[in-house]
């Protein structure tokens, strides 16, 4: 259902609409470890567009960065301790 919200969200609003934005937070973080990857990717791009909607400095593109680091498994600690910094 979460997903069916995103993508008629991001058909109607468009894809960096803040409220397509928050629902793809919300799927993100819904997704539990079985589908880490996917939600990782989901995460990314929530990343990707805040930064280019909201600026890199903005708190809810720092917040995205934070999240987007936690999902990150220890394979890649050095990624994720770069987006911590």
């Amino acid at each position: 259902l979460q997903r069916q919200l995103l993508e008629r969200k991001s058909k109607v609003l468009g894809p960096e609409h803040p409220g397509t934005l928050n629902s793809m937070a919300t799927l993100a973080s819904m997704m539990d470890t079985r589908r880490l990857d996917e939600a990782e990717g989901l995460q990314r791009q929530l990343l990707e567009r805040k930064s280019k909607v909201l600026g890199p400095e903005h708190p809810g593109t720092l917040n995205s960065m934070a999240t987007l680091a936690s999902m990150m498994d220890t394979r890649r600690l050095d990624e994720a301790e770069g987006l911590q910094r």
